[in-house]
């Protein structure tokens, strides 16, 4: 990432117009000035820096529209732009009591964000006489001026009208897959991992740079809601396995706003060492009750200490809530990264990152074609995610600085009895 101070001159050039008006519009809603030195851009990679937060921004075409999204944690600031009619002119919107009152404007409210930014699910919309439309030939230095966009008691979505030259398309990768169904109750158990689970999936998630629609639906898939199913099933929301997690030396980078801040490093214990107190470790690497391979995955937690890893015991991070949703998801970062995409990360949550080759295709992993025990495992995934995330960009950060924004497509939706993968 390369951020740099805006310059005035660049921004004149009418390549750079869609960039001016998010800067513009960004400015009125965050209280910063464009000439101000704590402003920073990176126009390559699309991100600004204001002050000490940093924000990524795209552009989403579909069709005469083209959606701009400044994105900062998971709320989402919207600025829509279509055609705009020869005779130009200039709209106000205030905002009143909750209400939208605007002269000549069309107003769209996709979601709102609260003065801290933290997102809300608020959906509606407001429509009066006209699309709102701004002026864009206008030099920078009165750009501000010019382009008046509402000040609201909360920060909104607007939509707003601008010149048909708005043609570039952002980067990111589309991915076609079926939605395989295979439990009727999906929504309701969505909703469930979201009422019971949501902060904490919140807040690893935005940790280990994936997207939360997807780390709720991977664990919606994975968490048992089977009364019958023992307490320890119901309680290891991740179904992390003795095999995959106990011995592996998990290192999950962490991100604050698309900015890599270092690594969380886990090493879960063998299930030998459940019944003894963790802050004994240190004298336990020659334990006799262990066995020689378990003693030497102890001396391996005792050195892995000392170098910064977090030591859990198998049964507290299987059993206890937030360390089972925080080793699953640093689990699930881990393989992402290590096989740098999104399906294979999460296919390998499932087969197994030795399975999932770098070498198959993405057709070949969609289609079920590989051997492990859920073969449609991404498709059961996707059941889980809402009509509303499916129309959403998901940006998976990685540790290399590089951040790569996924759209899911859905071919159309399976139901794969023959497969006996049911929930």
């Amino acid at each position: 990432m390369t951020l740099q101070r805006i310059s005035m001159e660049k921004l004149k050039d009418p390549k750079y117009q869609e960039e001016k008006l998010i800067l513009q519009w960004m400015s009125e809603h965050l209280h910063f000035s464009l000439a101000s030195q704590d402003v920073l851009v990176d126009f390559k990679e699309k991100y600004v820096k204001v002050r000490h937060q940093l924000y990524y921004y795209h552009i989403l075409h579909e069709g005469s529209q083209a959606h701009i999204w400044v994105t900062m944690k998971r709320g989402n600031f919207d600025v829509a732009f279509s055609e705009v009619p020869e005779n130009r002119k200039k709209a106000i919107l205030k905002s009143h009591k909750g209400k939208v009152r605007a002269t000549k404007a069309t107003f769209l409210l996709l979601s709102a964000v609260s003065i801290s930014l933290v997102a809300t699910s608020l959906k509606s919309t407001y429509t009066v006489e006209a699309p709102v439309v701004v002026e864009t030939n206008s030099e920078l230095e009165e750009d501000v001026d010019n382009v008046i966009l509402p000040s609201y008691e909360e920060d909104v979505m607007v939509t707003v009208s601008t010149p048909e030259e708005f043609s570039e398309s952002f980067d990111s990768t589309i991915i076609l897959a079926e939605q395989v169904i295979s439990n009727e109750n999906r929504v309701a158990k969505r909703s469930q991992t979201d009422e019971l689970y949501g902060d904490i999936i919140l807040k690893y998630s935005e940790r280990y740079g994936q997207p939360y629609a997807l780390v709720a639906s991977l664990l919606t898939q994975e968490r048992s809601d089977n009364p019958n199913d023992s307490l320890e099933v119901q309680k290891n929301i991740g179904q992390l396995t003795t095999t995959s997690i106990c011995g592996e030396k998990i290192i999950a980078p962490v991100f604050s706003h698309g900015e890599l801040q270092g690594y969380d490093k886990i090493y879960v214990l063998p299930p030998c060492y459940d019944d003894y107190p963790i802050d004994d470790l240190d004298t336990m690497g020659h334990f006799p009750k262990f066995s020689e391979e378990e003693q030497q995955m102890i001396q391996a937690a005792i050195q892995l200490k000392s170098e910064g890893y977090q030591i859990y015991r198998r049964c507290d991070a299987f059993y206890t809530t937030e360390n089972n949703i925080k080793i699953s998801v640093a689990y699930l970062s881990y393989i992402v990264n290590m096989k740098h995409d999104l399906v294979r990360g999460y296919m390998s949550y499932n087969g197994g990152y030795a399975k999932i080759s770098d070498s198959l295709s993405l057709e070949v992993l969609l289609s079920g074609n590989v051997e492990m025990d859920d073969p449609y495992y991404f498709g059961h995934i996707l059941q889980y995610v809402t009509d509303e995330e499916l129309h959403e960009v998901m940006p998976i950060y990685y540790a290399d600085g590089s951040v790569v924004n996924y759209e899911i497509e859905l071919q159309n939706e399976v139901l794969r009895e023959e497969t006996g993968h049911h929930l």
